[in-house]
C-alpha cells in the first residue's frame, strides 16, 4: 500500500467497511508509516471534533465564508 492509496480510504476504516485483509494491509501499513498514522490521527481527531459542533457554535461570519468557499469550489467542479 502507498500513502497516496491511505489517505483515499481512511473513511473506509473509519466506518468499518473495509475488506478484513485490506485492513490488516491498511493497519500494517500505519504501523511502518509515522507520516500516515500523523495524518489518519489528525483526520480521526477533526472527524470526531466535526461531530460535536452544532451550527448554531458558528459565528455567523464563519458560516458565511465556509459557505461561500464551497459554493466557489462547487462552481470550479
Amino acid at each position: 500500500m502507498r500513502c497516496e492509496d491511505l489517505v483515499s480510504i481512511i473513511i473506509d476504516y473509519l466506518e468499518d467497511s473495509m475488506d478484513p485483509a485490506f485492513k490488516e494491509e491498511f493497519e500494517r501499513h500505519m504501523g511502518d508509516c509515522s507520516s500516515c498514522l500523523a495524518f489518519f490521527e489528525t483526520y480521526k481527531k477533526t472527524r470526531d471534533l466535526t461531530k460535536e459542533i452544532k451550527c448554531d457554535d458558528i459565528p455567523p461570519d464563519v458560516q458565511d465564508r465556509v459557505r461561500a468557499f464551497l459554493k466557489k469550489k462547487i462552481s470550479q467542479a
